[in-house]
Parts: C-alpha cells; sequence; structure tokens
C-alpha cells in the first residue's frame, strides 16, 4: 500500500527523494494468543466454510485436534480467539505426520514474538 505521510522538517535534515519504509499499528490486543500461520490447517471448502484446526499435545503426550477460531492475521502470524488456551503445545508444522491418539514426544521449539522480531 502505498501512502503518503508529511513529516515536520524544521531542521531541514530530510531532503527531497529520501524514502522509508515503516510498519503502522492499526490495532493492538493485550494478552492475545498468537500462533505461526503454519500451525493452523484450514479443512473444509467454500461452500461448506473452512474449518480451522492445529494439533495439540496433552498432558500425556497424545495428539488431540482443536478446532480453533481465528481473529486477526497477517502473513505468518493467526490470533486463536477461542478454542485454545495460553500454555496449550501446539504442533507448529508438519501436521499430515500426525494423528488423533497417536503418542509423541514433543520438544520445545522456539518462536520469536513480534517484539523479539524486532530487537534481534
Amino acid at each position: 500500500m502505498l501512502t503518503e505521510v508529511d513529516v515536520p522538517n524544521r531542521d531541514l535534515s530530510l531532503n527531497p527523494g529520501m524514502y522509508a519504509e515503516t510498519t503502522i499499528q492499526l490495532l493492538q490486543k493485550n494478552d492475545a494468543l498468537i500462533l505461526p500461520a503454519q500451525a493452523v490447517v484450514q479443512s473444509g471448502d467454500q461452500s461448506n466454510g473452512n474449518q480451522s484446526y492445529v494439533l495439540v499435545v496433552d498432558a500425556t503426550n497424545h495428539v488431540e485436534k482443536r478446532n480453533v477460531t481465528l481473529g486477526i492475521q497477517t502473513s505468518n502470524r493467526v490470533e486463536i480467539t477461542s478454542g485454545l488456551q495460553a500454555g496449550d503445545n501446539v504442533i507448529a508444522s508438519g501436521q499430515t505426520g500426525y494423528q488423533p491418539g497417536e503418542v509423541v514426544s514433543p520438544h520445545a521449539a522456539f518462536i520469536p514474538t513480534a517484539a523479539q522480531e524486532v530487537s534481534e
């Protein structure tokens, strides 16, 4: 999206032809539950409506299919508004290799938050 912004230039430090890239935050939600987009599986078709789900590893290391409701989405992140709770262990990729009820040996993966991405 191309946008023009007028910026005060009292000290004349900005010159014609200069440009910048920026991110404009349109909405902020505190305590939102966010997953990588690849962790969410879309099933169904347009006529039946898409159903979104994630695969969760429960306390006994069994895989569980959990239907979720999506909120705000970006190209690489998805807000989960229902169906999941903070602290749930979600299979983040390769979901086709798992079946509900299967016993797995989970390991933690580092997924940077938006704040960590900016600072690194």
